[in-house]
């Protein structure tokens, strides 16, 4: 809920109130003695509605005030009329049927699974036009389409069979899964939905998507009591897990919904002062006190990526793991055990957007030193390898081509690791549970960056917006196929209920390495990286050559992937809970601690490099683990 923040008044501002809805079902019927049959359907709903609050100021030009001179108490300040604003309707529902067959030593299960999804962005418009001030100056207008939406729905279906089976010491489990998935953009729901000041609706026709993914996902699991004692388990597993489908990537990516062009900029200056812009709006031209178009393409669809059709269709082609597992379980006192396990998880089938625009040639090796700094691994003063853009090409050539990774070359990405845990129990009423995890990813890329760039490195990508930093070589360490080191985590639980007052008392510790979750596949987190950002000036004395023009900055990381992580994160949670009952009732009363010791690690830190101060703000802390806190809460049962 959020009209009126630091930047937007209360006049411009919209509101979500996002009710959610789930809604579930199911049926149970055993059959006979030995078979069980079961249904069920499920599903989960958000609107957030319209984000107009009751009584914005939809019929008024909402203007930007750049300058706080002019009485603003923020910068880009938005007031004096409603700013369009977005809002999301989604559906997630699923349905399942299954029989079983169960006997003393055998367990058989067949079954199917089907879920549908529509996901629905819609953005509210008010004014269609909207204005930027500076000090109170006209300098800028936009223009906007109407209230426009862009819906994404798909359909995926699954039939499995699953058996398990015991002879002697031996539990043998397996299972195989057949999955087909499909997307598409739906009639009328995409485009321009309402009458406005500039047309009409404009609405699309349907746009199919992912044409139909199949996959056959096999399972396996092995249970062996090794000395027939009950005390000694060997376990073995392995399996293909699937990419769960959802409205993005390439289910989506063939929408030319999500295409149109929403907005235009164009200069105003209001030669007569009277703060109404005085132009022909739908003439791209200059004309009247406004400027050209920023772009000619204003209100229509402009797909500009060309899809692969391979990878909407076929068999094998969504994205996947192989996972894989071996450990041994030993019971080493009454009600006492320790577990010592190998995990293995390998994924595969990457899809990627390539900029067929420009080729090898467009880029040239660079080469800096990195500064001095004793933050830096070894103190810095290692040479650093980059790519950058030269002259051959215009800046902004863009052939974008979503394809997969196997085009250009092979890619290597897993995770392996040791688990080491125990558990134990005692009559007395006291749980200890706890263990460590070790592990490290490895990630190659090099096969694929040649491919794509000629050499073993990759320029930087992305948006200016939202940019994804150059991978090249750091003191003779290629950055593509840089392993991390192995990290360990350690986690622990003791729970005790007092006797005679019936009190449980319990603490969860955990510490581990200070790794950025949301990384990409392969890896226990991303570590820190050090972006050197040059100006042109700074660029042409790191490495004696110019900066191509038109670009305002070069980014170069200092560092390889694995090389630095910030301070260990340590944490202790209690709780204290106490049953209480009365007649017919029960009510568990409870009180949790967070964070006990008030720990202030950061978690995330300054990640740019100023050549200009030699990083003085680089790994600032920007946020740190939450502070103690605590809850309380009580759950009534009768």
């Amino acid at each position: 809920m959020t009209p009126g923040t630091a930047t937007v008044s209360p006049e411009s501002g919209s509101i979500w109130d996002a009710p959610a809805k789930i809604m579930q079902a199911t049926w149970t019927s055993p059959f006979s003695n030995r078979i069980l049959l079961e249904s069920g359907y499920s599903a989960f709903y958000t609107d957030n509605g319209d984000p107009r609050p009751y009584g914005v100021l939809t019929d008024f030009i909402p203007v930007t005030e750049q300058s706080t001179n002019a009485g603003v108490p923020f910068a880009n300040f938005i007031y004096r009329g409603f700013n369009p604003a977005p809002s999301s309707n989604q559906i997630h529902a699923t349905w399942k049927a299954a029989m079983s067959y169960i006997t003393g030593t055998h367990s058989m299960k067949w079954g199917y699974q089907a879920g549908y999804m529509n996901g629905e962005n819609t953005t509210y418009v008010g004014r269609q036009i909207s204005y930027r001030f500076n000090n109170g100056v006209p300098n800028q207008l936009s223009q906007r389409v109407g209230t426009n939406n862009v819906s994404n729905s798909l359909l995926y279906n699954g039939f499995y069979i699953q058996d398990q089976w015991t002879r002697n010491r031996v539990t043998l489990q397996g299972a195989l899964r057949y999955e087909t998935a499909s997307s598409w953009a739906p009639a009328g729901d995409n485009g321009i939905i309402a009458d406005n000041e500039f047309g009409g609706p404009v609405l699309l026709g349907r746009t199919e998507g992912v044409q139909g993914y199949h996959d056959i996902s096999p399972r396996f699991g092995l249970a062996y009591d090794v000395f027939g004692h009950g005390k000694t388990a060997l376990k073995v597993n392995v399996g293909q897990y699937l990419q769960g489908a959802y409205t993005g990537d390439a289910y989506t990516i063939s929408n030319p919904g999500q295409t149109l062009v929403t907005s235009i900029n164009r200069s105003w200056s209001d030669p007569n002062g009277n703060r109404v812009a005085e132009c022909n709006f739908l003439n791209p031209l200059a004309n009247g006190e406004c400027g050209a178009w920023s772009a000619n393409n204003w209100g229509s669809f402009n797909q500009t990526t060309t899809v692969n059709p391979d990878v909407l269709t076929g068999w094998g082609t969504r994205n996947r793991d192989w996972q894989y597992g071996v450990s041994v379980q030993q019971q080493i006192a009454p009600q006492v055990a320790v577990e010592v396990a190998y995990n293995r998880r390998v994924w595969s089938n990457f899809f990627v957007t390539h900029n067929r625009a420009l080729t090898a040639a467009d880029y040239d090796e660079v080469t800096l030193i990195a500064p001095s700094n004793p933050a830096l691994p070894n103190g810095g003063g290692y040479p650093v390898t980059f790519l950058t853009r030269n002259t051959r090409s215009a800046l902004g050539a863009t052939d974008s081509y979503y394809t997969t990774t196997d085009d250009y070359g092979d890619e290597t990405h897993y995770w392996h690791g040791v688990d080491l845990s125990f558990n134990a129990r005692t009559n007395w009423g006291l749980t200890v549970q706890g263990g460590t995890s070790t592990g490290r990813g490895v990630n190659d890329t090099c096969d694929s960056y040649t491919g794509r760039f000629g050499r073993p490195m990759s320029p930087t990508l992305g948006t200016a917006a939202v940019p994804v930093i150059e991978q090249g070589i750091v003191n003779g360490q290629t950055a593509c196929n840089a392993s991390e080191p192995w990290l360990t985590s350690v986690r622990g639980l003791g729970s005790y209920t007092v006797p005679k007052v019936d009190v449980m008392v319990s603490a969860i510790f955990r510490s581990q390495a200070n790794a950025q979750p949301g990384a990409a596949v392969g890896t226990n987190g991303s570590s820190r990286t050090a972006t050197y950002r040059l100006t042109a000036a700074q660029f042409l004395a790191a490495t004696g050559r110019p900066l191509a023009p038109g670009l305002a900055t070069q980014d170069v990381d200092l560092l390889l992937p694995g090389d630095l992580y910030g301070d260990r994160i340590n944490v202790v949670d209690m709780r204290f809970a106490k049953v209480l009952r009365f007649g017919k009732t029960k009510t568990n009363v409870g009180l949790d601690l967070y964070n006990l010791f008030n720990s202030n690690t950061a978690t995330t830190y300054e990640t740019v490099y100023d050549p200009a101060t030699n990083g003085a703000r680089w790994m600032q802390p920007t946020a740190v683990l939450l502070p103690r806190f605590m809850r309380f809460n009580v759950q009534v049962d009768f």
